[in-house]
């Protein structure tokens, strides 16, 4: 979702609405991932831990 809408705001070549989509979504999205982390952690213990030592969470190689 935070792909599309930044690629909307781009499209119509507006840097404001750009700022505004990253400072609205991406608390959002950084909120949501760490509940689903919990959730994942919880249910598939040293799997998910494993799982997560090894791979990205957002953006591959940065985060």
């Amino acid at each position: 979702m935070l792909v599309m809408a930044a690629s909307v705001t781009i499209g119509l070549r507006s840097v404001l609405g750009l700022a505004i989509t990253f400072l609205a979504f991406l608390p959002t999205a950084l909120y949501r991932a760490a509940l689903e982390e919990q959730a994942l952690a919880a249910r598939y213990g040293p799997a998910w831990a494993a799982y997560r030592q090894r791979t990205h969470s957002m953006v591959p190689f940065v985060y």
